[in-house]
């Protein structure tokens, strides 16, 4: 898949963490578009008001659901994803230690290691705590981690979703991207 950003030079300059942000993702370069995510400018990540959303839609304009990082008194933020009827579906949220203050950077839940250059970020089901898949930021390289703003992520989606839910988590990852990354 390819995605490519709509947003303003000036504006990625001027504020790059808040601003508006539309992401368009089709099956090559040029190709037939998949889906589109679209943050509207926000206050950022721990502002108890306009906090930041991914409204994900189909080609045709049609909401299959979005994601958003609500207010929290936290050093690690967590992400909750609805689908197209407003149902909150899933919460998603890196490994936590100091009573959830803080993210844990020897998360050995699935054999990561001490600062493994793995950031992971579990896919929760609304109310459970068993984890069903995970976003998860990858190393790039010292070269592309140091001179470049690109991220790489791998993403493990939850067994039996359909491609409206795999699309919202897909915007979920951008959104993940843009506030956290």
């Amino acid at each position: 898949m390819y995605a490519i950003e709509e947003s303003s030079c000036c504006v990625r300059l001027i504020c790059p963490g808040n601003r508006a942000v539309t992401m368009k993702v089709s099956d090559k370069k040029d190709g037939d578009l998949i889906m589109t995510g679209h943050m509207p400018m926000h206050c950022g990540v721990g502002s108890c008001c306009c906090y930041p959303k991914m409204d994900v839609r189909d080609p045709s304009g049609s909401t299959l659901g979005y994601s958003d990082a609500p207010f929290m008194c936290s050093c690690a933020q967590k992400y909750r994803v609805y689908n197209a009827s407003n149902s909150h579906i899933y919460n998603v949220a890196p490994p936590l230690c100091c009573g959830g203050c803080c993210i844990d950077p020897c998360d050995r839940k699935h054999g990561n290691n001490c600062f493994s250059c793995k950031i992971p970020f579990y896919i929760y089901p609304a109310g459970s705590n068993d984890d069903v898949g995970n976003i998860t930021k990858e190393w790039g390289g010292l070269g592309k981690e140091l001179l470049t703003d690109a991220d790489t992520f791998s993403v493990q989606f939850p067994e039996g979703i359909d491609a409206n839910t795999k699309a919202v988590l897909l915007g979920t990852t951008f959104l993940l991207d843009f506030t956290f990354f």
